[in-house]
Formats: structure tokens, sequence, C-alpha cells
């Protein structure tokens, strides 16, 4: 009985054994196994394979370096839109600086040509006005009328642009001179045959004006510089000293500046404050 219980304790102790032994070898890793198996793991396709076999080496083929941080991106975005704004606003303004300027010029234009046309128009109204007044005093019915008394009255009588002072005083050449320009005035200048005859119809006597010259082979010059172009049939020209010019009532007359006469001023119409009307 002994021996029995020790023989079946034995084979207990040895199918134990045995059980535990295949437990530890079944718990044992079988390296080539799961090597095989990982392998086909890995092998066998996956959904989303495509996504990360065309992704995942694109991310890896681009370099670390290429790569612009996001920062550094909005940063230079927001310097380009900057720029871009800044363009815009300076644009507008030049647009309107030049707009402004057209504007100002074009009535600047305008207004020029507005002034010079009224210039022009009160320009043409004064000589015909003063035309229509020399042809007035200078005509044949004003010459014979009696304004040579009202003349020598007032000591000045105006006609067309000019107003003439006829003196009461003998004086010579460079006296006359020097009074007329005291009085603002000049010795009288003749332009024309007009005034001439006007002038010769109000005097009777010997009158000095303003012709003259330095020698015999001199020019003769009137009071303003100007050289004599009217040709006034001057008589004793040719005799030397005679370097001076009177006016009668019928001739023009060269003589010594010596000669004690009368003389006449002349002064422009505009300068001229006492202005004797025509009925006068």
């Amino acid at each position: 009985m002994e021996f029995s219980e020790m023989t079946e304790k034995t084979i207990y102790t040895v199918v134990e054994s045995h059980t535990k032994r295949k437990k530890i070898q079944s718990r044992t890793p079988n390296k080539k196994y799961e090597y095989a198996t990982e392998k086909k793991r890995l092998e066998r396709p996956h959904k989303n394979a495509g996504f990360h076999s065309h992704s995942q080496p694109r991310i890896q083929a681009s370099p670390q370096i290429d790569r612009i941080p996001e920062h550094d991106m909005n940063k230079e975005f927001r310097a380009a839109s900057s720029g871009c704004i800044a363009a815009v606003i300076l644009g507008i303004i030049c647009f309107i600086l030049l707009g402004i300027s057209t504007f100002f010029a074009t009535k600047y234009f305008q207004a020029s040509c507005k002034y010079q046309n009224m210039l022009d128009n009160d320009t043409q109204e004064y000589e015909n006005s003063m035309v229509n007044m020399k042809n007035k005093c200078f005509s044949k019915d004003q010459l014979n009328s009696e304004k040579y008394g009202e003349a020598r009255k007032n000591k000045w009588s105006c006609c067309g642009e000019k107003c003439y002072y006829f003196s009461d005083r003998h004086k010579n050449f460079e006296e006359s001179r020097k009074f007329c320009i005291n009085l603002g005035s000049r010795l009288l200048k003749i332009e024309d045959k007009d005034e001439q005859e006007f002038i010769q119809s109000l005097v009777s006597y010997f009158y000095w004006i303003g012709l003259s010259r330095k020698g015999i082979i001199s020019p003769w010059m009137w009071e303003d510089g100007s050289l004599m172009h009217y040709s006034l049939a001057l008589q004793g020209s040719n005799v030397n000293n005679n370097n001076c010019v009177y006016t009668t009532a019928t001739k023009v007359v060269a003589a010594l500046c010596t000669k004690q006469v009368f003389f006449i001023c002349e002064k422009n119409y505009t300068n001229f404050d006492l202005k004797l009307s025509e009925d006068k």
C-alpha cells in the first residue's frame, strides 16, 4: 500500500512537472514565428496606405531649412500690404493736387484773359476819345475860336492828350526850359502838322519851343531826347549859333538861344490837375 501511494505521488509529480514544462515552453517566445508574423503584418495593405505612402515621403523629402515660419510669413504679408496701402494713398493725394493745380491754373488763365480784354477795351476807348478830342481841337472851326483869350487868362489850354502853358513873360531859352521843368512839364514838342497849325493859331508873338541843337553840325533834338522827324520848314537853321527854335503865327525860326521871347510848355493831359472844359 505504501508502495502504491509512493508510485501515485511519483506519477503525479512527473505529470505535473511535464505539464509545467509545456506551459513554460508555450510561454517562451518563438522569435522566428514573431518575425514572420510581423513581416506579414507590415506587408498587409492598409486602407490609408495611399495617403501615408505619398504624404510621408513628401514630408521627409522637404528639408527643414526651406520651411518659412508662419510668423515670418505674416510679417512679410503685413509689410507688403502696408506698402500697397501707402502707394494707393500717395496716388490719391497726387491726383487731388493735380486737380487743384489744374483748377487754379484754369481760373488764373480765365482771369488773365478777362483782365487783358478789359485792358484792351479801355485802351481802345481811351485812344478813340483822345483821337476825337484831338480832331475836335485841331479842326478848323475851333482854330478861330476865342480859346486863345481864355488860354492866356488861365495860362493852360488842354486839347487831346496835351495841355499847353502860354507864358506872359520874356525869357531866354535856358530860363524857359527851367521854368517848364519847375511846372512839372517841358518845352513844347510839335509832333505833326495838325498840332503845329493849332499852336500857331493861338499865338501872335515869338514863343520858344523845345527844339535845339548843340552846334551847326549837330542834329536837332527835342527836350525828350528824340530827333526831329516831322519837318517844320525851319528857317535860319544854316546860320551859325542859331541853335534854338521859336514859333510865330506863320513860321518856325532858328535863333540865338539868348534871345528874350515868350515860351510854351506842355504837359500830358492825364497828369494835369486843372482841366479846362471845351466850352471855355
